[in-house]
């Protein structure tokens, strides 16, 4: 039977029920270094009950154990990814939670973090995470993205637009 990432999603939702923040950090560690669980989850010679206590021992809740043994089961290991992106998607529309990327050339400080925060907060009605992300090939300034919003106020952002209109 083929299962779609959405009715992982919403299984997973649904079992998941006041431990759907313990989840979702579960899952985001997971989803990028998924290569070394591989050789535990793909071991024909390991059993299923095997592999769940290895899961869960390493400090892996129920759900997050026993997603990974279905999805390992039905051969879609490669969709933990996408399941993790509906599921965080879900949690932030029910909890009224955007999730914000602010790439700056140095680390912001506390002080910078807390206002962007509020102001942002203030703009858009819901709880702000802020997730901040070092790239100092901008010059300077920042870039922030939320969702689909992208907005550049970064110095090579701005160097680009004075050379694209010089060049006119």
């Amino acid at each position: 039977m083929n299962i779609s990432t959405k009715q992982y999603t919403k299984a997973l939702y649904d079992v998941a029920g006041d431990k759907i923040e313990t989840i979702l950090n579960e899952l985001n560690d997971i989803k990028d270094s998924i290569s070394t669980l591989k050789p535990l989850l793909l071991n024909p010679q390991t059993s299923d009950e095997e592999k769940f206590d290895v899961l869960h021992q390493s400090g892996l809740s129920l759900e997050t154990a026993n997603l990974l043994l279905i999805l390992t089961g039905d051969r879609n290991l490669d969709k933990l990814s996408v399941i993790y992106d509906n599921l965080n998607k879900i949690y932030q529309e029910k909890n009224q939670v955007l999730e914000v990327e602010v790439i700056s050339t140095d680390v912001l400080t506390e002080d910078q973090i807390k206002n962007l925060t509020a102001s942002l907060e203030g703009k858009y009605h819901k709880k702000i995470i802020l997730k901040t992300k070092i790239n100092a090939d901008i010059l300077g300034g920042m870039i922030i993205r939320i969702g689909d919003e992208y907005l550049d106020c970064s110095i090579l952002n701005k160097l680009n637009q004075i050379k694209a209109s010089l060049s006119k």
